[in-house]
């Protein structure tokens, strides 16, 4: 592959690796469409530099050539007994016309290829009903851009502007806004068919009826494809190879696979921050104390200068995936239920995965950046074992006090946090739920108190179960039926992070040859960290 085409296939890491090898180090947050970009206007100027060079070399070659061409005629002339100017005279004379004519040859070459590759590049434009107004096309006549660069610069974008990874199309279409709107009725048919509870629009009446294979036959016909006379098993073929339906299937992927990612339940929802992270690199989680404390001042004394305190803890994405396959089978057999179905569950595992990482950082219980020392931690004021610690409105008040004593980052400041939720595994939920229920007491010692009726309850099965996924994402920790925590929205706990501008599940689309059909790979970029200690308490909950 060419440099330029490195620069624009590499992602994350591999891109910054290849930039240090030119000398270019990525900047902070600088995605990698940017540090791409800046590559190319790079390698564009240093190309230029070298054609440049070219050119002039070999124009000093030409006349040269040119010299030492009349130089030879001249002596030539001269031993011939020639008459008028002197040797060196002529010679001059000679070399400069040569040189001239040389020169001019060569401009005339020159201007005979640009024109060339103008119309080239014009021609090719207007297929795709761009003039020499676009930006595009005027930038590539005025910067020179060849005919090759500019037909790859061009699929491009004319392949993000379609919305889909291209496929297997004999070369890029301009899609109009109609067939967008077919597309989009399409995919709402299918969806509505998958799914009964979703009505199907009324611009996707045309499709009632359809099976996949029929549809697959409407479809390929929006192409000129005269069908009379195909089997199933080539409509099939043709429909998932080319043509619009593969992006009909992938869109349905896309819209079913973010509908159970949506929809699935994320018990940590309220528990954390949210953060995105335009790259694979580390980051710190920055946490500033309070102001510093003022002091006395004396009558004569000066004002004392003070620091902010600060802590940091790292955070960084991690890619987790699968792949579904539409096979030609599922479209003869239209077995829409089954691709829709595992399009379905992997939305719902990117939700699982979520959920999974972030109550194994919980449970984990990893030690701090900022002193070294386990989340929960008797040296932190936020966890006690033995006695007393079985949930009970006891134990909870304990658990609130000790939360409001909390200091700050300079160890001095009180921060009097309270907490907002109440985090059980399901063996404590019948108790959390009688602790939290608002009574009409009889007696003073029944009434509930107000700070316990406020927490709002959380349970997870995974608190108990613990998490046995070291193989598919390296995570391994025990869970417990009696330990309980509280935790505050007042600070920052656990943080978690997404790629910048792909918050949920992100897919991609292909043709398969080997299996003729189409795959959809969903990605997930996904991370978890702690980020302070000050806004939960553990209680082990055994006496």
């Amino acid at each position: 592959m060419k440099r330029n085409d490195l620069a624009r296939t590499y992602k994350g890491d591999q891109l910054s690796v290849f930039a240090t090898a030119y000398g270019v180090t990525r900047k902070d947050d600088e995605t990698d469409e940017a540090l791409s970009t800046r590559l190319l206007d790079i390698f564009k100027k240093e190309d230029d530099a070298k054609a440049e060079a070219e050119r002039a070399a070999a124009e000093r070659a030409a006349e040269d050539k040119a010299r030492a061409d009349a130089a030879a005629a001249a002596e030539e002339e001269a031993a011939r007994g020639g008459e008028g100017d002197d040797l060196e005279e002529r010679v001059e004379r000679a070399a400069t016309n040569a040189a001239r004519k040389a020169l001019e040859k060569m401009q005339e070459e020159q201007r005979t290829g640009d024109k060339k590759r103008r119309e080239s590049i014009t021609g090719l434009a207007k297929r795709f009903k761009l003039d020499d107004k676009d930006p595009m096309v005027r930038g590539a006549l005025e910067n020179h851009t060849s005919f090759d660069d500019f037909r790859e610069a061009l699929l491009d974008r004319l392949e993000k502007e379609d919305g889909q990874v291209n496929t297997n199309h004999a070369g890029v279409r301009n899609v109009s806004d109609h067939t967008i709107q077919r597309r989009n009725a399409a995919v709402d048919y299918l969806y509505a068919r998958s799914d009964r509870s979703t009505p199907a629009p009324e611009a996707a009446r045309e499709f009632r009826g359809m099976s996949l294979i029929r549809m697959a036959e409407e479809v390929i016909s929006w192409d000129g494809v005269n069908t009379r006379g195909m089997t199933p098993d080539e409509i099939a073929r043709r429909a998932l190879s080319t043509g619009d339906f593969p992006i009909i299937l992938s869109n349905l992927a896309n819209k079913t696979l973010a509908t159970a990612y949506d929809v699935a339940p994320k018990t940590f929802m309220g528990l954390v921050r949210t953060m995105n992270i335009s790259d694979f690199k580390p980051r710190y989680i920055i946490r500033k104390g309070h102001a510093p404390q003022l002091e006395l001042k004396g009558e004569d004394g000066e004002y004392k200068y003070g620091t902010y305190a600060e802590s940091k803890e790292q955070i960084f994405l991690r890619t987790y995936g699968k792949a579904v396959r539409m096979t030609r089978e599922m479209l003869i057999n239209d077995d829409l239920g089954a691709f829709t179905g595992i399009a379905q569950g992997f939305g719902t595992s990117a939700a699982t995965l979520e959920s999974d990482i972030v109550w194994g950082a919980w449970l984990g219980n990893p030690a701090l950046m900022e002193d070294s020392t386990a989340v929960f931690h008797a040296d932190h004021g936020n966890y006690v074992t033995g006695a007393g610690t079985v949930l009970s409105e006891t134990s909870l008040s304990a658990a609130r006090t000790a939360m409001k004593k909390q200091k700050d980052l300079d160890g001095q400041t009180t921060l009097n946090i309270s907490p907002n939720f109440l985090i059980v595994p399901p063996e404590l939920e019948t108790t959390a739920e009688k602790l939290l229920t608002t009574i009409q007491a009889t007696a003073t010692g029944d009434v509930v108190p107000q700070f316990i009726r406020s927490l709002k309850p959380i349970s997870d099965a995974r608190l108990s179960n613990g998490i046995s996924k070291a193989k598919q994402i390296g995570i391994d920790v025990a869970g417990s039926a009696t330990a309980w925590y509280l935790a505050s929205s007042q600070v920052d706990n656990v943080v978690v992070a997404y790629m910048e501008g792909q918050t949920g599940v992100y897919t991609e689309e292909m043709i398969d040859f080997d299996t003729d059909g189409i795959k959809v790979k969903a990605r997930h970029d996904f991370g978890a960290a702690w980020a302070d200690f000050r806004g939960v308490y553990k209680s082990k909950g055994a006496a």
